[in-house]
């Protein structure tokens, strides 16, 4: 399979038209992550990440959406397509 692994959010959403941003479990959180902080410094999509692309993206989630990986002001905006899917 000619797979491609990126652990850099800011440049695999640079790459993508569409971003299907998923949870993480709140009970396996500590597993991965010391924090809902630390987890979404390193993976939430925030407006200001979002203004910082060079194109405008799609974002979806298949919700429920929990604190720490899309900020409100994301999910609510124009490139949010949430509430539609």
């Amino acid at each position: 399979m000619d797979v491609q692994v990126n652990y850099n959010l800011k440049e695999t959403l640079e790459w993508c038209d569409v971003a299907n941003v998923l949870r993480i479990q709140l009970e396996r959180q500590n597993q991965y992550f010391s924090s809902l902080r630390e987890y979404n410094i390193a993976y939430g999509i925030s407006r200001k990440l979002l203004d910082s692309l060079h194109k405008e993206i799609v974002i979806m989630h298949p919700g429920p959406s929990t604190e720490g990986g899309t900020d409100s002001d994301v999910a609510d905006s124009k490139q949010s397509i949430i509430l539609q899917q």
